[in-house]
Formats: structure tokens, C-alpha cells, sequence
């Protein structure tokens, strides 16, 4: 009798320890790895998630939560807002078939005002399983006042830092601006004939002909 009662709980412990075992494996066969990294000579962040599966062939879903004010470009489907779903949108959504062992790079990017800002996690739908990265937070500095202040440039507050702003940074942007923060030599701009101001100009035309009627006033009195 008591032989039985233990084999009885050695098979409910096997059981166990197999069910924990195949939950484990579940939950790592598909990893998301997601990274977010500053476009060079740009104001943008671009974003990538990896997708991985470990597991059989399988169809994927991927969600992510968007501020779509921040969304630049992107290769997926952009939901607008929908109360009674699960996600609260706008969202941008890839929907897929991976193969076992192989993974997929999907992309967007954003430009975002400045400040604490916090990418949320990405969801990933296989199998009637979900799995979900963890959120990504970033301290942008832009603090939007009209004022180009120190931490602040072009590419990361072009808003309060406009080209050829003061601000350490050579942006070498063709706009018929001096930047001061370059040599005259890698600002082709700093090269050409500086432009008179309209406000300088109009002055100018009056003065010029202010001085035309004296003259003729004077040619007109004495000749």
C-alpha cells in the first residue's frame, strides 16, 4: 500500500517538475530584443526589435504602443485609436511568419521633444502565447523655451537651437548661414558674400534718394 502512495507521489512530482520545465521553455522561445540609437546628423531616434524564434516554425504578431506626433518613419501598419481593444492605440503593428531558429530586425523612427521619454514594452503574439520586452527610457535635452541653453544643439532641440545657433556644434547645413561653431573653411556658407538685411536695404534706398533731390535741388537753384 505504501509503495503504491510513493510511486503515486513520484510521478505527481515528475509531473510537476516537467510541467515547470516545459513553462520555462515557453516563455524563452521567443526573444525580443529591442535598442534605440541616435540617427547621425539628425534630430531622430531610430529604434529596432529583434525578433527571435527558438521555437517551430510559427506566424507572428508584434505591437507597439506610439505617440504618432513622435513617428517619423516606419515599415509597419499604424492602428488609430480603439477603446475597446486590449491595447489602448495608436499603435504600430507587423504581422508575420518566422521560421524555427531565425529572427527579423523591424524598424522605426522617432523624433521626440526633449526630457525623460520612455519607449513602452513591445508585445509579441505566437501561439496563444504573449511575450513582452521591457520599456526603453531616454533623457533627451530639449528643454523647448526659445532658448538655445547648455546640453541643447541643433540635431537634439532644433526648435530652440536653430542652424548656425551658438550651441558647439558644426551642423554644416547649406543655409546661407555662418555657423559660428565652424571654421570658414568647413562652412561653405561663412564663404560667400554675406546679404545685406531687406530692413538695411530700404534704408539704404531712401538715403540714396534723399541724396538724389538734394542734388537736383542744388543743380536747379545754382544752374
Amino acid at each position: 500500500m505504501w509503495s503504491g502512495v510513493t510511486d503515486m507521489i513520484k510521478k505527481n512530482i515528475i509531473f510537476i517538475l516537467l510541467l515547470i520545465l516545459s513553462v520555462s521553455t515557453v516563455s524563452a522561445e521567443i526573444k525580443i530584443d529591442k535598442t534605440v540609437e541616435k540617427i547621425p546628423s539628425s534630430n531622430g531616434w531610430e529604434v529596432t526589435i529583434n525578433v527571435y524564434n527558438q521555437r517551430q516554425d510559427t506566424f507572428v504578431r508584434v505591437m507597439e504602443e506610439i505617440e504618432p506626433s513622435w513617428l517619423e518613419n516606419h515599415d509597419g501598419e499604424l492602428h488609430s485609436a480603439d477603446k475597446g481593444s486590449i491595447w489602448y492605440p495608436p499603435y504600430l503593428e507587423w504581422s508575420f511568419f518566422l521560421e524555427s531558429n531565425s529572427d527579423k530586425d523591424l524598424t522605426y523612427e522617432l523624433i521626440m521633444p526633449g526630457g525623460e521619454r520612455i519607449i513602452k514594452p513591445t508585445r509579441v503574439f505566437a501561439n496563444d502565447e504573449v511575450y513582452e520586452s521591457s520599456p526603453v527610457i531616454l533623457e533627451i535635452n530639449c528643454n523647448t523655451n526659445n532658448r538655445c541653453e547648455k546640453g541643447e544643439n541643433y540635431f537634439s532641440c532644433p526648435s530652440d537651437c536653430p542652424s548656425g545657433s551658438s550651441d558647439g556644434i558644426c551642423d554644416l547645413i547649406k543655409d546661407n548661414k555662418c555657423d559660428k561653431d565652424c571654421t570658414t573653411k568647413k562652412d561653405t556658407d561663412c564663404n560667400k558674400i554675406t546679404q545685406i538685411p531687406m530692413g538695411y536695404k530700404i534704408y539704404i534706398i531712401i538715403g540714396i534718394a534723399i541724396l538724389l533731390f538734394i542734388i537736383y535741388r542744388f543743380y536747379k537753384k545754382y544752374l
